[in-house]
């Protein structure tokens, strides 16, 4: 996944939605990054607003950048980075984020409140952790750049 999005980075292409849903996994066992329907060149002004289910203003909340979300910045590389964790999340643990939240307004206030999705014994030994943690950075500046995420 993290080859994928150094991929689409690269050319300049920010996904914009990804979330595990949007993440297909071949006979192979690779996984693929799908679903473009949010994505965007990084030069392009204007981007298409989807009103589709738990769909917010731009992507989906509970994978959604907080900047985004709450602040309506537009998508950005370090939004797909935010949003790289949160699939993280979801594949270490086999929940979504915030799985306690019931409803995204939900998510939006544990957002406002600065809080992440939490820590599960799933993750006490593993190193994902600290990547995640470092996807989540308030601050998108201090988020890794998707080419050294592989590496990691």
């Amino acid at each position: 996944i993290a080859r994928g999005l150094t991929y689409l980075h690269e050319k300049k292409v920010i996904h914009g939605d990804l979330k595990g849903a949007n993440i297909l996994i071949t006979a192979a066992g690779r996984a693929t990054i799908a679903d473009f329907g949010l994505s965007r060149l990084m030069e392009s002004e204007t981007l298409a607003l989807s009103s589709k289910g738990s769909r917010t203003v731009q992507g989906t909340a509970r994978w959604l950048a907080p900047e985004c979300l709450l602040k309506h910045k537009p998508l950005s590389y370090q939004s797909d980075i935010y949003a790289y964790g949160c699939v993280c999340y979801e594949v270490f643990t086999d929940h979504v984020p915030f799985h306690h939240c019931n409803q995204d307004v939900a998510v939006v206030f544990e957002l406002i409140n600065g809080n992440r999705p939490t820590r599960t014994s799933q993750l006490d030994d593993i190193a994902i952790w600290s990547i995640m943690q470092d996807c989540w950075r308030e601050d998108p500046s201090e988020r890794p750049a998707a080419n050294v995420l592989p590496a990691r």
